[in-house]
């Protein structure tokens, strides 16, 4: 009601007028003015109605295991349910058998372009242009990134997503929608080695990308330090340059490549900078206290690199039991915050639903419990990871892991044109520690 006021004394003052001709209103008249008002007030109440009963049935749709969004790839519609389309669902089968054989996403999209396979942008297009629609004329084949989305979809296993979460029904299991293309423990398989393939990308306080970019982000790095390591004087990552001629390899900062200007760019031999790292890393933790709170999150990420025998047991249930207390508030909010449950049917079946999803959840307490307290922290264990017999036997990949769990930061201060040794040029910060500002 007030944009409508605002609106007409803006017109009005632009010595204009509105004149409604169903409702036979003349904006300029102080009678109908009053009429508009309300009839906008009751069109705004019109539509926060009608999206409250979309989002109910879409609600009740979803918990009843109906499909109301767009097909995914891979799938026909029929009565609400998602059934295995017959041309696209062996397309998909034959998508993941080739990632889980180890093809690469680019040579499966190239494959499937040159065998002329409609991507899913081009199955749309010839459904919009039999229904007489002109679809877009961009992103009609295969790419990495659709390739990508019908394989993490978790409609493969005849689930579905709602702001961001699977739908659970009130038994706290996730609710069918259709016959999935793909087994639940095969599309776990999938995701996994999607994941594997995945480079981490982190972004720094002053936006500049780590390890992982655009342009080769599933390559590892060959270097210990690339991600962790940051110029001392302006706070961007550093990249590592390898052996050139006389040159042996070496740390840098990467401002100047960026465009940016950097008052004293950081470099420091590669060699150095590694060696020196480990030696503050392992003088550190020879020296801790095991109620060392620093050590108590580095524990934490040991713990989930280790993953003892029943530890992944622990991580599910403990998935499970998110998921079904989400559920649980989510059913409070529907009738205590917004009303959903008013009638008497609607309570007792709200009840009902509570006490399932209630006794759900003390199940999964009970196998918690069942399992035992997490294993012990044994720091000895962890020391013996960095000692230098060990270390040097593992692979760099490895080595960049273990790093990782201990290590946040490795600042690199310049030597401003004089030989400094790296022991005072070098300092970490590890996991746990208080971001401390460079200078």
């Amino acid at each position: 009601m007030r944009h409508i006021g605002e609106m007409l004394d803006a017109v009005e003052g632009a010595g204009g007028r509105i004149i409604f001709v169903k409702e036979l209103l003349d904006s300029s008249q102080p009678a109908s003015r009053a009429v508009i008002a309300l009839l906008a007030e009751q069109a705004h109440t019109e539509a926060s109605n009608l999206a409250w009963r979309i989002e109910t049935w879409r609600e009740g749709c979803r918990l009843k295991g109906k499909w109301t969004g767009r097909v995914p790839y891979g799938y026909r519609l029929i009565d609400g349910r998602l059934v295995p389309h017959p041309d696209e669902a062996p397309i998909v089968h034959r998508i993941v058998d080739e990632l889980l054989g180890g093809s690469t996403l680019v040579r499966i999209a190239k494959a499937l372009n040159e065998e002329g396979i409609p991507s899913p942008a081009m199955a749309k297009a010839v459904e919009m242009r039999a229904e007489g629609r002109q679809p877009k004329a961009r992103g009609l084949t295969w790419r990495i990134s659709s390739l990508s989305r019908v394989l993490r979809n978790p409609a493969l296993v005849g689930w579905q997503l709602h702001n961001g979460r699977i739908v659970l029904g009130p038994d706290g299991d996730p609710v069918s929608v259709g016959h999935g293309i793909l087994e639940a423990g095969e599309h776990a398989r999938v995701l996994a080695e999607l994941e594997r393939r995945t480079a981490l990308v982190r972004q720094s306080r002053t936006r500049t990308r780590e390890a992982g970019t655009n342009t080769g982000g599933g390559r590892p790095p060959r270097s210990l330090l690339i991600g962790m390591a940051r110029c001392g004087s302006c706070g961007f990552a550093m990249t590592a340059q390898p052996v050139s001629g006389q040159r042996p390899a070496y740390y840098r900062c990467s401002s100047p490549s960026l465009g940016h200007n950097c008052p004293a760019g950081a470099y420091i031999k590669l060699i150095d900078a590694d060696l020196e790292v480990m030696r503050q890393l392992r003088a550190r933790l020879g020296a801790m206290e095991p109620d060392d709170p620093i050590l108590g999150a580095i524990a934490e990420r040991w713990r989930d690199l280790i993953m003892p025998e029943g530890e992944g047991e622990r991580a599910v249930l403990q998935s499970r039991l998110d998921a079904v207390r989400g559920r649980i508030i989510d059913l409070e909010e529907a009738r205590y915050v917004r009303g959903e449950f008013a009638m008497a049917d609607d309570v007792a079946r709200w009840g009902g639903m509570i006490a399932r999803l209630k006794a759900h959840r003390d199940a999964i307490l009970q196998e918690l419990e069942e399992l035992g307290p997490p294993p012990d922290f044994d720091l000895n264990t962890l020391r013996g990871a960095y000692g230098s017999a060990a270390w040097d036997a593992t692979p760099l990949p490895q080595r960049r892991r273990l790093l990782q769990i201990a290590v946040a930061k490795v600042v690199v201060a310049c030597a401003h044109r004089r030989p400094l040794p790296a022991q005072d040029r070098v300092r970490i910060l590890l996991v746990g520690e208080e971001t401390e500002e460079t200078s």
